[in-house]
């Protein structure tokens, strides 16, 4: 077709859809589209199509015939849905796909795992008996063996396990419905041949084995290393898994850390098992444990207690500062990875088609495994922290996860609607994780379909802020099939960085790995932004981003965004000895050539800072922190000379200003501690406390600080009053004891009661209510649906029932509220009853006489019409199409009713079609009838003669005097005239014709005899009279 379906699609199924089905017809459509890009008409039609064909392909008109021929081939679209010939019926190997026991029938073939194939066996290529009984090459596990058939001079690979009965089907064999077959997996050759078979294998230290999955117990049972055990992860269902080794049973070294799957543990004295290792059952189960992770670096992999981590985000400021790996900015510690990251808006699009569903590498599926790397990505990044849709101007960054498969139509899918982000950008680590979460249960499956998901992302960032850079991370395992429609998609993220990773399932790539990689390509420019990496690969390669000095991170940076020149980056990330010199929490290394931490920074406590001289270090109050200062210019004590006969005169003494001054009354020079110290070396602190020098000239330091009032200095200071810093507690002044100041009956805090940090004071509302103001009165407030609220409602509210807070501002106001469409309401109660009856609200079913029934109170939407007894047939939220087989009610199943041995058939079985059942009579017996029986005849003349013209009969006629069942046998040919033979019922006599019988009388009047030499039908014409010999005493 060419455009959409106008009939009303609904109706049709009614109609014709089931019929077509009941008779096992199996429906194709192809929707011809006119040009390469598929149009928004293109799209629609195609939808439609979906609707009523069982596959549908759209093609160009000079694709058609492919398509067509697609229905020949057991691997394409349209030939997966064509039933299969006979297991028996020679095919090309390709044919079987990556159906290796059906590969592995075929004496022909035989089936590879990398890449995953079947193909000719190399037996087939032999052609002489010589040569196909020579050895085949090679060390496979199962080796090959070739065969001569010299009935057909041909060569075949012998089948091991085909021609055993089910009594000797052992060891790499194994009994299936097909018979005896080989095992899955037991041929396949290292770990990447293994994993990639599509029958589901994994590796371990002695080989390749069958992994346990699945949920068929008898299956599980009949694999020696398998278990039927129920669920670890308190979900109660059964499952199939790896039977743990009996560890305590191990009783040295070797054996324990030996035993697979590598879940015993030995203590030096006895072999233990790990506490994790029961939830090896899945890597989602084994991530759900707080003490565990999934170790993916034994084959198999487990799940085992995790090590001790030491991670920068639960460092604090000055223990961040202390560890090399970590780099304290904007407000948190970071891995120092993570320190030069600029600020960036990312889009990660990730392949949630079936290409993921499969184990990748040690994973047992790639969806899950993918979405754990991101999480960690999450974990580290710097992110805003602000939550989505808040839209706040930062230096740090914002991510959203869009999952993509499936069609246009799935859009809504693609992201969480009700949690998390509510599918927006968010700089907040706890929504993106709820995403992740979201994501890895929420798998879509179906074809890599990219459109609906990279038109979110060009959505999403194009209403992105101008502080941010823009980037997308496509993230796929599969082949994206619908290249030709992401033009619009493509155009408009022009301006946006656009990265690409194509997963493998293994080290290497595989036919369908290289499809994947090919097609995203096409998707990526420059091809810097793209790689090709196992699952494992993903969270570096995001953190690559980070970097200035890796490929990505330098493509990032090159992208539009603002200019990050003066950005302070960790350490380590300054290449040359000027910029590291700027930055005070830096120093250069001759001797390294780099640039590395101040020892300052690690300096905590500001007595600790001072104290430490050798470094040069110094306190930065206004980042509470040590850092490196440059050393103050050298004082020349000569400055403090005060001889009759100054060393030096006033010219030279104010050109060393500020270190020296002209004391005219003395004539001196001499040195004013205060000036020398300023600005920017002052031992006070700057801004805050006011400097005197009491002994002008004296080498040795007599300077005192102090405060301007109301300031005092900090009395606690235990390092003499230079250093001490000014203490304002502003909560003293603006609330007195905050009952009758400007906070009123709250609570006044100062966070910072110093003097360089005025106006910083707080007012706080008192417990329940909540708010906050700074440098002002709070507006209190209180959420009585709150969970940590102790006498609040939300948990008084019963099932499905939502609790609202209608007045933030006072108490008892709660209410508890039923979902649409009850909407009923109770304030400080739970509502008795939500369930919502649906039938009680449509009268649709009533219309057309059937019953309406609500199959769950409980949600909305479920309500179904059924036809009533002894019509059959229902449907949801519509009129059902009512269907009456008049047959069961007439006539039975057609044998004791009123057809008696005939069979009834209801040609049209609507409910409203009544009368028009049939009764029609068994074959050889025709005949039918309407209503009623029917008069049942066998025309033997039709089943033996052929209408008496080329059957038994020949030129004969053919008589069944009686046609009755019951009357058999009784037909009989009869010859045409003039023959003269007589009928034999039940067979055919030859027809014959003796002329003499018509003739006779010519031949008589002549005194002579008629002969006819050759007395049949076919015959004529040559009779002939022959004179009377007369005896022989006669003649003498």
């Amino acid at each position: 077709g060419n455009g959409k379906v106008r009939d009303d699609i609904a109706t049709m199924e009614r109609n014709v859809g089931a019929r077509l089905a009941t008779a096992g017809v199996t429906r194709f459509g192809i929707q011809l589209r006119r040009q390469a890009a598929a149009t928004a008409q293109d799209s629609a039609a195609v939808a439609s199509f979906e609707q009523v064909f069982d596959a549908t392909q759209t093609v160009l008109l000079d694709q058609l015939l492919t398509a067509l021929l697609g229905l020949c081939n057991p691997t394409d679209k349209f030939g997966r849905l064509v039933k299969a010939p006979p297991m028996d019926t020679p095919k090309p190997c390709s044919t079987y796909g990556s159906d290796a026991i059906a590969c592995s029938r075929d004496v022909g073939c035989v089936f590879h795992s990398l890449p995953t194939a079947c193909v000719n066996s190399p037996c087939v290529e032999r052609c002489d008996e010589d040569k196909c009984k020579a050895p085949v090459d090679g060390d496979a596990p199962v080796p090959i063996t070739c065969l001569w058939n010299p009935d057909t001079e041909e060569c075949f690979q012998e089948k091991i396990c085909e021609p055993k009965a089910e009594a000797n089907c052992t060891g790499i064999c194994e009994w299936t419905a097909l018979g005896c077959v080989q095992q899955p997996c037991v041929d396949k050759e290292g770990e990447q041949e293994c994993v990639q078979d599509p029958a589901g294998c994994e590796w371990t230290p002695t080989g390749c084995e069958k992994a346990c999955d699945g949920s068929d117990k008898a299956k599980c049972e009949k694999e020696p290393h398998c278990q039927w055990t129920t669920s670890s992860c308190g979900t109660g269902d059964m499952l199939c898994t790896r039977a743990p080794p009996a560890c305590t049973s191990l009783s040295d070294k070797d054996s324990c850390e030996g035993a697979v799957p590598a879940v015993c543990q030995w203590d030096g004295a006895a072999c233990t098992e790990d506490a994790c290792g029961k939830y090896t059952e899945t890597e989602k189960c084994c991530d759900e444990q707080p003490e565990c992770f999934f170790d993916v670096s034994s084959a198999p992999a487990v799940c085992v207690t995790e090590p001790p981590t030491d991670d920068c985000d639960d460092k604090a400021p000055c223990e961040c500062k202390k560890a090399s790996e970590c780099h304290w900015a904007n407000g948190r510690c970071m891995a120092e990875l993570y320190g030069s990251c600029p600020p960036t808006d990312y889009v990660v699009v990730i392949d949630g088609s079936d290409a993921t569903k499969a184990s990748f590498s040690r994973h047992p599926q790639g969806f899950y495994a993918l979405t754990a790397q991101l999480r960690d990505w999450v974990d580290g990044v710097p992110l805003s922290a602000e939550k989505a849709g808040e839209g706040k101007a930062s230096e740090l960054s914002r991510a959203m996860i869009v999952q993509y498969s499936g069609t246009a139509s799935a859009a809504k899918e693609l992201t969480p609607k009700s949690s998390g982000t509510h599918g927006r950008l968010s700089g907040d680590e706890e929504e993106l994780k709820t995403d992740l979460a979201w994501h890895s249960e929420r798998f879509i499956g179906g074809k890599g379909m990219l459109e609906a998901a990279l038109t979110k992302a060009a959505a999403t960032l194009s209403s992105s802020t101008s502080d941010r850079r823009k980037a997308v991370i496509i993230v796929s395992a599969g082949e994206v099939l619908d290249l030709a429609a992401l033009g619009a998609a493509q155009s408009a993220l022009k301006d946006i960085a656009v990265f690409g990773i194509a997963l493998r399932r293994g080290a290497a790539s595989g036919p369908a790995d290289e499809a994947a990689e090919a097609s995203l390509r096409k998707l990526v420019s420059p091809a810097a932004r793209f790689t090709n990496l196992e699952v494992d690969g993903v969270l570096a390669q995001m953190q690559s981003l980070c970097d200035p000095a890796a490929e990505w991170g330098r493509q990032l940076l090159a992208a539009p965004g603002p200019d990050l020149a003066d950005r302070e980056l960790p350490c380590i990330q300054y290449g040359d000895k000027t910029t590291c010199d700027s930055d005070m929490k830096c120093v250069w290394s001759e001797q390294g050539g780099a640039c590395f931490d101040s020892p300052c920074v690690q300096m905590c406590d500001e007595t600790e800072c001072h104290d430490n001289t050798a470094n040069n270090c110094t306190w930065n109050a206004e980042e509470n922190g040590c850092e490196r200062f440059p050393p103050p210019p050298e004082t020349d004590c000569e400055c403090a000379d005060r001889t009759p006969n100054p060393v030096i005169n006033q010219q030279e003494c104010e050109a060393k200003a500020p270190t020296c001054a002209w004391d005219d009354a003395s004539k001196t020079c001499t040195k004013d501690d205060c000036a020398v110290n300023n600005p920017g070396y002052l031992m006070c602190i700057a801004e805050e406390q006011i400097c005197t020098d009491h002994d002008l000239g004296a080498c040795a330091s007599n300077y005192t600080c102090e405060c301007p009032p109301p300031s005092v200095l900090d009395p606690t200071a235990s390092y003499g009053e230079h250093l001490a810093k000014c203490l304002l507690n502003e909560c003293e002044e603006q609330c007195q004891t905050c009952a009758n100041g400007a906070c009123e009956d709250q609570i006044c805090t100062d966070p910072e009661p110093t003097l360089n940090m005025q106006g910083d004071w707080v007012c706080s509302c008192p417990p329940p209510y909540e708010g906050v103001a700074v440098a002002d009165k709070a507006q209190c407030k209180i959420d009585e649906c709150k969970e940590d609220c102790d006498h609040c409602g939300k948990d008084k509210c019963g099932p499905r029932q939502t609790c609202y807070d209608k007045n933030s501002t006072k108490m008892g106001d709660w209410e508890c509220k039923c979902p649409p469409p009850l909407n009923k309401t109770v304030v400080a109660g739970a509502v008795d009853n939500c369930d919502w009856d649906e039938c009680k609200h449509h009268d649709l079913c009533e219309a057309y006489g059937q019953e309406c029934v609500d199959t769950d109170l409980t949600t909305t939407g479920n309500w179904a019409c059924n036809c009533t007894p002894p019509s059959n047939g229902s449907a949801f939220g519509d009129a059902a199409w009512c269907t009456k087989d008049e047959c069961v009610a007439q006539c039975s199943t057609c044998e004791n009713g009123q057809c008696g041995d005939q069979e009834c058939v209801d040609t049209n079985i609507d409910a409203e079609s009544v009368g028009d059942w049939e009764c029609r009579c068994v074959p050889p017996s025709i005949g039918d009838a309407k209503a009623a029986p029917a008069n049942c005849k066998i025309p033997e003349c039709e089943a033996f003669c052929d209408s008496c013209a080329n059957g038994a009969c020949g030129t004969q006629t053919c008589h069944d005097p009686n046609p009755s069942p019951n009357s058999t046998g009784d037909w009989y040919c009869q010859c045409p005239p003039p023959s003269t033979s007589i009928n034999v019922t039940g067979k055919v006599e030859p027809c014959e014709y003796d002329e003499c019988h018509d003739y006779e009388d010519v031949c008589f009047n002549h005194s002579q005899v008629c002969v006819d030499p050759d007395p049949t039908l076919a015959s004529t014409g040559d009779w002939e009279c022959r004179c009377i010999v007369p005896p022989a005493n006669e003649a003498a």
